[in-house]
């Protein structure tokens, strides 16, 4: 069993460590940000980023498919839905790895990004 940390602990406030009904009452709340028709006006711009993160892995002729792929396309999207100006994207991918897995041993080898 995973004890409850209360809000001293930190990560006992994220959406990502709460069960319902406090995770649901959250969610309920944001929710509204991911409607189809928001994520509709992103649509352009995340195929844009896809077809370049493709394209910068076939122009370099290899890649580590989770760095350069699973996690840029996703990270690109969300610092572009956050207004996280894209060079600083490296620093969203840091920060939201220190916070998730600042007590989880199997994630604290994740290298950060430039």
């Amino acid at each position: 069993m995973i004890p409850d940390i209360g809000p001293e602990g930190g990560v006992g406030t994220m959406m990502l460590m709460m069960d319902p009904p406090q995770h649901t009452r959250y969610r309920k709340i944001v929710s509204s940000a991911f409607t189809p028709r928001v994520i509709k006006l992103f649509e352009e711009q995340v195929r844009r980023r896809s077809a370049e993160i493709v394209d910068n892995v076939i122009g370099r002729g290899e890649c580590d498919f989770v760095t350069d792929v699973a996690a840029e396309l996703p990270l690109q999207a969300i610092a572009e839905i956050l207004g996280v100006p894209q060079e600083d994207r490296g620093k969203l991918f840091d920060w939201s790895n220190k916070m998730v897995g600042s007590s989880d041993p199997n994630i604290s080898w994740i290298p950060t990004r430039p």
